[in-house]
């Protein structure tokens, strides 16, 4: 098969090179191939499993010889590391924010369903949703009470897998950054008769045993989640 570019296509490849070659240019300045050691982090479920195997796949190719522990759990057993001491950084996604945390990214949280439950949406509303204590459980069941849309829980489950098995299986909707949505399935708003959702704040803790290298390792990881397209830039002023 012969693929050919359009003439709007060549017109941008030299500014996407452009991009892509200050991206390699802004991950190499940062690169130390002989550090060594061990770093402990922490994340979410959800950011797991949309942004750490290209996460990692960066430190490794700049920090060969550094091991990297990765723990995923629900937002406040990883804090509670940190504050343990157990952790030396924890990215995390919430509505709310904490003291002393940096956001560096923030992302709708939107209404999410496969094309046929979107055809067929019926009252009381299936939903699956993760376990209480999570933001997006709290605010999107506030969101339908205020609008008076009746609902069920369906599914409850603490991790992003149980979610998208019963969204993709067309059972039920759910509440999901784009990033994390699963394939094929499409984002539901008030076409659909569903109210809208606040924003989701993407942000670091620092841990007291955070040192150079995981400071290189938080680098990476901020630039490839704020890289994103579906990540918008936190307001400054």
């Amino acid at each position: 098969t012969h693929v050919s570019s359009t003439c709007k296509g060549e017109a941008f490849l030299p500014h996407a090179r452009r991009v892509l070659k200050a991206h390699d240019e802004a991950l190499s300045s940062i690169a130390h191939p002989d550090l060594a050691g061990l770093i402990k982090v922490g994340f979410p479920d959800e950011l797991s499993m949309c942004f750490i195997p290209e996460i990692l796949s960066i430190f490794a190719r700049h920090y060969p010889l550094v091991q990297v522990n990765v723990h995923s759990d629900s937002g406040q057993v990883l804090l509670d590391k940190v504050g343990r001491g157990e952790l030396d950084l924890f990215i995390n996604t919430s509505i709310h924010t904490i003291p002393g945390c940096e956001v560096f990214a923030r992302t709708p949280l939107l209404w999410v369903a496969t094309k046929s439950y979107a055809c067929c949406m019926e009252p009381p509303l299936p939903l699956a949703m993760f376990n209480p204590g999570c933001t997006y459980r709290e605010y999107s069941l506030r969101a339908l009470d205020k609008a008076s849309i009746p609902y069920r829980i369906a599914y409850s489950s603490p991790s992003l897998a149980g979610i998208h098995g019963a969204v993709s299986g067309g059972m039920a909707a759910s509440a999901l950054f784009q990033a994390s949505f699963p394939p094929g399935a499409i984002s539901l708003g008030e076409e659909h008769g569903l109210p809208p959702l606040p924003m989701v704040n993407i942000y670091l803790v620092r841990g007291r045993t955070m040192n150079p290298i995981a400071d290189c390792f938080w680098d990476i990881t901020r630039e490839v989640i704020s890289q994103d397209r579906t990540m918008g830039p936190v307001e400054t002023g």
